[in-house]
C-alpha cells in the first residue's frame, strides 16, 4: 500500500468515525445541504430514480455512516458547497439566534431523557 493511498484509508477511517459521532441534527443538515446543492447542480435530471426525477429535487438519503448513493452525480464540487451550506447556517445562528452548542445540548438532554 502507497502512503497516498495509507493517508486516504486514514482519512476516510477517521471521517467515519467523526460522522458516527455527530448529533441527528447535524447530520439531517449535512444531508439537507447535499440534497439541496445535487439539485441546483441537476442531480435530479439525470437520475434514475423517479422520486427524484418527478419532483426536480434530490431524494437520496445517508445512512448510519454518513455513507449513500446518488443516481443522479454527486460530485466534489456538490460536496463543498453543501460544506459551506452549513459552515454559513452555523456562523448565521452562531450571531443572530440559539448557538449550535445550545441546540445540542437540548438535544442531547431529550436524547437523554428517553432512555
Amino acid at each position: 500500500m502507497s502512503d497516498d493511498s495509507h493517508d486516504e484509508h486514514e482519512g476516510r477511517k477517521r471521517l467515519i468515525l467523526t460522522w458516527e459521532v455527530l448529533p441527528p441534527s447535524v447530520r439531517d443538515a449535512m444531508a439537507d445541504a447535499l440534497r439541496l446543492a445535487a439539485t441546483a447542480g441537476g442531480a435530479p435530471a439525470r437520475c434514475r430514480r423517479k422520486e427524484c426525477r418527478h419532483t426536480h429535487r434530490c431524494s437520496f438519503k445517508l445512512d448510519k455512516r454518513g455513507d449513500g448513493i446518488c443516481l443522479g452525480g454527486i460530485d466534489d464540487a456538490m460536496v463543498r458547497e453543501a460544506a459551506l451550506m452549513i459552515k454559513y447556517a452555523s456562523d448565521f445562528w452562531a450571531k443572530r439566534g440559539p448557538s449550535w452548542g445550545a441546540i445540542l445540548e437540548a438535544e442531547k438532554k431529550l436524547r437523554d431523557a428517553r432512555f
